[in-house]
């Protein structure tokens, strides 16, 4: 029972491992290619347009101004020229930040009028309800004075909290740019399996059958479980706030190969590129017979479990972490 445990945990680690390394890939390509700050900057212009359609035509310049503006930016490239415009961007941005930005960037435009329009809009959602409010009041007030004094309390507190329509629709919209993020980072998340699977020739059901079979290798991944654990939960609160993407991705890099060097020491032969017969011998089956050095074709069987094995990568380093 015991050892089908460890096999269990072994086999958890390694995943968690490869996964650990996929998340890396994926964070290095979100900083490089500036994802973040692209679909916030996407997200911004929804909202304006949203709000105004007339804006259309300046959403783009007024997204990139809000964004690279010194009250937003926490980019160092954020004026510099040469540097890739998404490189230049915010990553994140607060709703009041957002009016305050949009208030300083729009000044002596021409499109200053329609911003202003924006930022004076009541959240709808608000003015209706201080409008039921302000009713019930009324109606209360000529015979039951007490509870119409707390209503009216009620209302001048919900006044003093009312936010505008700009900030209420920025909390959906944001929510929005939050998926379409994490989908994106699906979608590396599944490259990056795939690619590991078939240049490694991952097997999940011969790796855990090894790991049943070989204490030595089950002690050594058990030994490094709760490292990987750590460097999970490291990788998962890093930020790159405050870090060029050349000094962020280094970071990463760094965390890759310990991760990667602790995986190959306790399973050497995972992480070696086969050659071109080794290549040749994984994928093909054996020499048919009544032909001598022809093979049979592709070995279906061990494609498939190498998918199997992509799959399993994609449920992503949190699985692997809770399991």
């Amino acid at each position: 029972m015991f050892e089908r445990l460890d096999t269990l945990v072994a086999f958890a680690t390694v995943m968690l491992g490869v996964s650990l390394l996929i998340t890396v890939l994926n964070q290095m390509i979100a900083s490089l290619l500036g994802h973040r700050a692209t679909y916030l900057k996407d997200g911004i212009k929804d909202l304006l347009e949203t709000l105004d359609p007339t804006l259309v035509p300046y959403l783009e310049k007024i997204a990139t101004d809000v964004l690279t503006h010194k009250l937003s930016s926490d980019s160092i490239f954020a004026h510099m020229g040469w540097a890739p415009g998404r490189w230049k961007l915010a990553t994140s941005i607060k709703p009041d930040e957002l009016a305050k930005v949009l208030n300083v960037v729009s000044a002596g435009k021409s499109y200053a009028p329609n911003i202003q329009a924006i930022l004076g809009q009541i959240n709808p959602t608000v003015a209706r309800e201080a409008q039921l409010l302000a009713t019930t009041v009324t109606a209360l007030a000529p015979t039951a004075a007490a509870t119409a004094d707390q209503l009216v309390k009620e209302y001048v507190e919900k006044g003093t909290q009312t936010i505008g329509r700009l900030e209420a629709a920025f909390n959906s919209t944001m929510d929005r740019v939050r998926q379409r993020f994490t989908l994106q980072m699906r979608v590396w998340t599944v490259v990056f399996s795939l690619a590991f699977a078939l240049a490694y020739h991952m097997d999940a059901f011969k790796i855990y059958a090894q790991l049943s079979t070989d204490p030595a290798v089950r002690a050594s991944l058990n030994n490094v479980s709760t490292d990987l654990m750590k460097k999970y939960t490291d990788l998962t609160v890093q930020q790159q706030a405050g870090k060029t993407p050349d000094d962020y991705t280094k970071e990463l890099s760094g965390t890759y190969k310990s991760v990667r060097s602790q995986l190959a020491e306790s399973e050497p032969a995972m992480f070696e590129l086969p050659g071109w017969s080794g290549w040749k011998a994984r994928w093909m089956k054996t020499p048919d017979k009544n032909n001598p050095g022809e093979t049979q074709g592709l070995d279906w069987s061990g494609l498939l479990r190498i998918l199997a094995t992509a799959a399993l990568l994609s449920l992503g380093a949190p699985f692997w972490f809770n399991t």
